[in-house]
């Protein structure tokens, strides 16, 4: 018992004998113990017309006048007051919290009447704290979600008012005040700055007051959505350089209604890094150059039908193309065969000549397959001009078929194909293999079909120009009047 008696005395003489500096003063001066207090810990946000929310700290009629809100100081009752309860959670100042005696001199002076020696609020305070409002709200920092939180989290230090205190500027240069939240396509490239000082988590800083997480997170993808909105895209322009030659051949397919091979007049493009069609790889030399000239020529005279020298084009067909079965765009009722689009000169005379897949390699130059009786058909658009009889004609010295026929100027579907009279695969126990010419030296227990090789298309001859084909549809776009 005597022990407990000795504690609380002593307890009680602790509380008793405090310093005189642990207490707030019995009557507070605002003058001599508020201000200074909120010089030293506020001033360096709350001052002149970019305070945050309008709230100008640094003199007694700021203090008095509160901010965009209203008034944060109700005389005669601190519990109410909006100073004192953002003082008493630690939400002001930022930085560092006001220690609990400091607190207590402005809680004390608020209940005592909040009495200001010698201040008249005048109509002029009135009216400039208006004013500051509305620089505020023509700026978006109470229009606009991310101004507003900008407002709250932001303007404190990042202001034009902040060069006095810092000595040096506001941080990083950043004087937010003075942008349009509402317009950030006017400075997209400090509002990039801000999207990513709040992305990193470096603003605002370890000291200061911030939102949660999930706001941050709302704050910095607002300002982005504002940025993508509002960008103009502006790709640098591609380095100069010529077509290839498959964008040549497209070029002069629109441009003329021709198609052309373009391996026949210009040389292989150059690659780098696996790209043909970039401009380092594409460069042109003098003898390019000349080559893309004599094709310029080339082409021009085959779009207008000034071709009077007769011409040979050769079409082959693909080896691993089987000709046991129709073909795809042939003639129903036909098997193998070849199907081609040529563009034809000029009016004039054309010959065709068909050469048959040979039996095998070792100068053997007879028609491969043993299935008799077959019938070649020749089509031109379709209408067919010429029926060869395989067995009768392939007699002849060279082994080949020829036909000659009258043909217009233009685009032509050509065809070379035969008659189905026999149903393949014929008669064969064996199956026969997808690509039919795998073995043209004959197998046992095979029966093969005859198969087209090679076409070949001469001309014109007597050439006669060109009449009506689209290539000249496209140039001649004017006809003068018949009289």
């Amino acid at each position: 018992m005597r022990l407990r008696y000795c504690s609380l005395l002593a307890l009680l003489l602790t509380v008793a004998t405090r310093t005189p500096s642990q207490q707030p003063p019995a009557s507070v001066d605002f003058r001599k113990d508020v201000q200074p207090i909120l010089t030293q810990n506020c001033k360096l946000c709350h001052a002149g017309t970019s305070a945050p929310a309008g709230l100008e700290l640094d003199t007694p009629e700021g203090v008095m006048a509160g901010g965009t809100s209203g008034k944060v100081v109700v005389p005669g009752n601190s519990k109410d007051s909006v100073l004192v309860q953002r003082l008493v959670e630690g939400s002001m100042p930022p930085a560092a919290p006001l220690s609990k005696r400091q607190i207590a001199t402005i809680a004390t002076w608020v209940d005592q009447g909040a009495k200001i020696e010698g201040l008249v609020t005048t109509q002029a305070t009135t009216q400039a704290t208006k004013q500051a409002a509305a620089r505020l709200l023509s700026a978006g920092f109470t229009t606009t979600p991310h101004g507003k939180l900008m407002r709250q989290y932001c303007l404190g230090c990042h202001n034009a008012q902040a060069k006095g205190f810092w000595g040096r500027g506001a941080p990083a240069n950043m004087e937010l005040d003075k942008l349009d939240p509402a317009h950030v396509e006017k400075n997209p490239d400090i509002w990039e700055k801000v999207v990513r000082e709040i992305r990193s988590g470096m603003m605002p800083e370890a000291s200061a007051a911030k939102p949660d997480l999930a706001t941050r997170e709302a704050l910095a993808s607002a300002i982005e959505k504002e940025l993508d909105r509002t960008t103009t895209v502006t790709l640098p322009r591609p380095g100069l350089h010529r077509m290839n030659r498959v964008e040549y051949s497209n070029a002069i397919r629109d441009l003329l209604a021709v198609d052309i091979d373009p391996a026949q007049y210009l040389p292989p493009d150059d690659s780098t890094r696996g790209f043909d069609n970039i401009a380092g790889a594409l460069t042109l030399s003098p003898a390019l150059l000349e080559g893309y000239t004599a094709a310029a020529g080339k082409i021009s005279r085959l779009a207008v039908g000034d071709v009077s020298q007769p011409v040979q084009k050769v079409f082959r067909v693909p080896e691993d193309t089987s000709q046991d079965y129709h073909i795809e765009g042939m003639p129903f009722g036909t098997r193998g065969g070849m199907l081609v689009k040529y563009q034809f000169p000029a009016d004039g005379d054309y010959a065709i000549k068909v050469t048959p897949i040979s039996h095998g390699n070792m100068g053997n130059t007879n028609p491969f397959g043993d299935i008799p009786n077959e019938k070649l058909e020749f089509r031109l658009d379709g209408a067919r001009l010429k029926v060869f009889d395989w067995d009768r004609e392939r007699a002849r010295e060279d082994g080949t078929f020829n036909f000659k026929f009258p043909a217009k100027a233009g685009m032509h579907t050509v065809v070379v194909t035969f008659q189905a009279t026999n149903l393949p695969p014929s008669n064969d126990l064996d199956e026969h293999f997808l690509r039919s010419t795998i073995e043209t030296g004959g197998l046992p227990g095979f029966r093969f079909y005859p198969h087209v090789g090679k076409l070949r298309i001469d001309g014109p001859f007597d050439a006669k120009g060109a009449t009506d084909t689209e290539s000249r549809r496209k140039i001649f776009v004017c006809r003068p009047d018949a009289t």
